[in-house]
């Protein structure tokens, strides 16, 4: 298998490497409409269409440092398109696909970052895109006091812990610390969103916002409409004790590589804290 992949190695290179001038040279070019078809994008849409395309061909060629700028492309195009609700009307099915490639976009740049060994870049471009969406939600209706803005959230912690896991990266290199800990003040203060943390940090923040959005009540604060159509999928996903225990297991598998960092009653207070909020996440999954 290893000698017939690394023979088909060179020509899978050079077929991404045809495709991505293919799409280069039709860049600029947008299609015209055709009759009985959907209506096809805007020129904005053409490009962010075709940036995430290059994107996805460097990729593919394993040129990642290209890939990222052409990701980051096809997202800074994709959030300027929401600052229009004529081009995106929100609760639209447009809407809905384009917030779900905003976040895939986030998601796959830290994924290639992590990859890259970039860890300042990494931390930046998460929070930016979580900040840089919070506010567009509120312009929406969809802000803090809302359970699906606390679902999307989750969503987006506990796909950055997994992230983060599977990279296998070295986390918090001494270098980065020391750049998060001097403060303009001369501080030696921690900012928390300034380093890559364990990956445990981000499920732990992912259990805290399952918490919050179970504490919501849906029906007072969304019309009936998106009610019926978007949070009546959003109750057929699995219970939010399972998603919240779901975490707290995460956390559990990641603080083997903690504990032998911290003193035996940090262990304690680590062990006591995790056991309480997996009984706790384990009566509401019962009773969900």
């Amino acid at each position: 298998m290893n000698s017939l992949r690394q023979s088909q190695y060179p020509f899978a290179i050079e077929h991404y490497r045809l495709r991505f001038n293919k799409a280069k040279r039709r860049r600029p070019r947008i299609p015209p409409a055709q009759p009985n078809q959907p209506t096809p994008l805007d020129s904005k849409g053409w490009s962010v269409r075709q940036n995430f395309k290059l994107g996805t061909y460097s990729e593919y060629k394993q040129e990642l440092d290209i890939a990222v700028k052409f990701y980051d492309l096809a997202y800074n195009e994709l959030i300027d398109l929401f600052s229009s609700t004529a081009i995106l009307p929100p609760r639209a099915k447009r809407w809905t696909e384009a917030r779900i490639l905003a976040d895939s976009l986030a998601y796959k740049l830290c994924k290639l970052l992590l990859y890259l060994g970039e860890h300042g870049r990494v931390v930046h471009t998460f929070h930016s895109h979580n900040k840089r969406m919070a506010g567009l939600c509120n312009g929406w209706g969809l802000g803090r006091e809302t359970a699906e803005y606390w679902a999307w959230l989750g969503r987006n912690y506990r796909v950055f812990a997994e992230l983060v896991d599977i990279s296998e990266t070295t986390i918090v290199p001494e270098n980065e610390i020391e750049e998060a800990m001097k403060m303009i003040t001369g501080d030696t203060i921690l900012n928390a969103d300034m380093v890559l943390q364990h990956p445990g940090y981000y499920y732990l923040l992912a259990g805290e916002c399952v918490r919050r959005q179970d504490s919501r009540t849906v029906a007072k604060e969304v019309s009936a409409s998106f009610a019926a159509g978007l949070m009546g999928r959003m109750r057929r996903k699995p219970g939010k004790g399972v998603i919240l225990m779901g975490c707290c297991l995460r956390i559990c598998h990641c603080r083997q590589s903690i504990l032998p960092n911290m003193g035996i009653e940090g262990r304690l207070r680590m062990s006591s804290w995790l056991a309480a909020k997996l009984i706790i996440s384990w009566g509401n999954m019962m009773l969900h």
